[in-house]
């Protein structure tokens, strides 16, 4: 099981197994046995969130916490990012307990993707000269060609 904390320094153990999965899939239409359902929870902070709940309802009880309003102040940055960690290593975990290696491997292989993704765009966004691009785009009282700002890499590229 993989842990985390939240702002008030309550811990958390992740922890999933066959039934918490068919649990997942019945309140939140996201089927863990399928390991490409990884990709869509990074992407999607909020469908994440959800599934978070299902796994951690009886630990959220436990603190007090209603599950319908767990993103309220209790749940930051810090505590999301976090909470992806944990779901991501007991994932991998998971497969590797069913002997599903492959499955594993994919969940792996799909967080090292996203990270490489992330450092990528966070390069893309730190080279874009924003007083140079808006100087540019106000000059002559729009963009300087009349093309779409992507078209004129005035916007960062990914």
């Amino acid at each position: 099981m993989k842990k985390f904390t939240d702002t008030k320094g309550r811990e958390f153990e992740v922890s999933l197994t066959i039934g918490r999965a068919k649990r997942v899939l019945d309140f939140t239409d996201v089927d863990l046995m399928n390991p490409e359902a990884y990709a869509k929870l990074l992407a999607d902070d909020i469908k994440f969130a959800e599934v978070i709940a299902v796994l951690l309802e009886s630990q959220f009880a436990k603190h007090g916490i209603d599950t319908g309003n767990m993103l309220a102040d209790d749940w930051d940055g810090d505590t999301h990012y976090n909470a992806v960690a944990a779901f991501r290593d007991e994932y991998q975990l998971f497969f590797k307990a069913l002997r599903q290696q492959g499955k594993a491997e994919a969940v792996r292989k799909t967080a090292e993707m996203y990270d490489g993704l992330m450092a990528e765009m966070e390069k893309a966004i730190a080279k874009v000269e924003v007083s140079k691009a808006v100087e540019e785009a106000v000059s002559g009282g729009g963009t300087p060609s009349g093309r779409p700002p992507d078209e004129q890499g005035l916007t960062p590229q990914v």
